[in-house]
């Protein structure tokens, strides 16, 4: 029962530390849904289980439609707690795991530590010892790195109560006095004190050291009455009735035990009645009330068939194997999605490459033909040049066969004007 007693502390603490808010989120939904979850937190405390269910399920509609991650990590963690209050553990578990989902999303190590520590609760109240201190293990690691003192001490004594049931005494001492180490440094501690006392309490009950249990049972029962937190008078008075019954005193027994009934029907609190039917069933056998001793007994099996049938244990365990196997697969699937971003940055470099030598190729190619065109048109301007050429020199050719042909002609004429001279001459002569 302490196991669940401790987790409340982790409520009251969460309305100290504040929300983390997004940027892009209008102030007055984020406000809105902060404001939700702490009503339901309060009415978690006293104990009024619809209220807060009905709260926090309007906190958690509203922070699911404006994606507000801080808002939805504490609707699912005060969900969680709900459930767990009233028995229902794979539920409980459940939103727990998705408020660590949420955390992990958000890389919020606080946050992310308030889970672990959660679902170490559940299966704590589930006898499942070893997974439990498990998640304590590691929630703790992260309280301490981040310096949250109060945690660290409700840690602590959820431990030394594992250790505790699993019968290890002189470790579960050593947890809970390191608890209340760590809570001479946290303000607003009577509370954790008084949960650790009553723990302590037990331990000295069971190694029948009456005197010293009495007096711490009795200094926890005084600090939670004065902070009228009933789960926490109900626990303690069950423990003060069992150790009066050891003690044989059987009126004060009764009287502390029916007390704690009434209590613990108010917020109702299967777990805390089942341990009131096992301890009156134990007291009427011993003062031979034997149908009254059979009428508890019937109850206490009852009520803890219905806390602890087969059917939750295994969707639990179902509810982790999914969860770890969600989680693996999103793993894998952040890896493939690695992995193609990979191959699409591969496929742009070899695109980009491939357009750049296109490119190149047909510059290259553009060139060529550049260079064909004006090699081509080189040679033809050669080749007309040359034409014109043979042209030129055909011109000249007859020309210069022209001046010779009339050269020739204009010899032969000057040859004739001489010999006519010459012949005109000796004419002359004969006259």
């Amino acid at each position: 029962m302490l196991q669940k007693l401790g987790f409340i502390f982790f409520i009251i603490h969460l309305v100290n530390l504040g929300f983390s808010k997004p940027i892009e989120l209008k102030k007055e939904d984020t406000l809105r849904v902060n404001q939700l979850n702490a009503m339901g937190r309060d009415s978690i405390i006293k104990g009024s289980y619809p209220k807060a269910d009905s709260l926090i399920d309007l906190a958690l509609e509203l922070a699911e439609s404006i994606n507000f991650k801080s808002g939805l990590f504490n609707a699912y963690t005060n969900k969680g707690v709900v459930l767990w209050y009233q028995d229902n553990y794979p539920k409980a578990l459940g939103n727990q795991f998705k408020a660590l989902k949420v955390a992990e999303q958000m890389n919020n190590k606080l946050f992310m530590s308030r889970a672990l520590a959660n679902i170490g609760l559940i299966y704590a109240s589930k006898s499942g010892y070893d997974t439990a201190l498990d998640y304590y293990h590691k929630s703790l690691k992260i309280k301490e790195e981040i310096g949250d003192k109060k945690a660290v001490s409700i840690l602590l004594g959820n431990m030394a109560r594992i250790y505790n049931d699993k019968n290890d005494n002189q470790r579960a001492l050593e947890f809970y006095f390191k608890s209340l180490k760590v809570l001479e440094e946290v303000k607003n501690n009577k509370g954790l004190i008084a949960l650790n006392y009553a723990g302590i309490g037990n331990i000295y009950k069971q190694q029948g050291d009456f005197f010293k249990a009495s007096d711490y049972f009795k200094n926890a029962l005084r600090i939670a009455d004065s902070l009228e937190d009933k789960l926490l008078s109900s626990s303690t008075l069950v423990k003060i009735g069992t150790l009066n019954i050891l003690q044989k005193k059987y009126p004060e027994a009764e009287n502390n035990l029916l007390r704690a009934f009434k209590i613990s029907s108010e917020i109702g609190s299967m777990t805390t009645q089942r341990d009131i039917y096992q301890a009156l069933s134990e007291l009427y056998g011993k003062i031979n009330k034997w149908d009254l001793s059979l009428s508890q007994y019937k109850n206490y099996i009852k009520i803890q068939d219905s806390i602890f049938n087969q059917d939750n244990t295994k969707k639990m365990v179902r509810l982790e194997m999914n969860y770890e196997f969600n989680k693996k697969e999103e793993s894998m699937k952040l890896q493939q999605e690695k992995k193609e971003a990979l191959i699409q940055t591969e496929r742009k470099k070899q695109q980009i490459i491939i357009w750049s030598i296109g490119a190149i190729l047909i510059m290259v190619i553009i060139f060529a033909v550049y260079v064909y065109k004006s090699f081509k048109e080189k040679q033809r301007v050669n080749i007309e040049i040359t034409l014109q050429k043979h042209i030129i020199e055909e011109k000249q050719k007859e020309i210069l066969d022209s001046i010779h042909y009339a050269k020739r002609i204009q010899t032969a004429l000057i040859t004739s004007e001489k010999y006519i001279d010459k012949s005109l001459n000796r004419l002359n002569h004969k006259i």
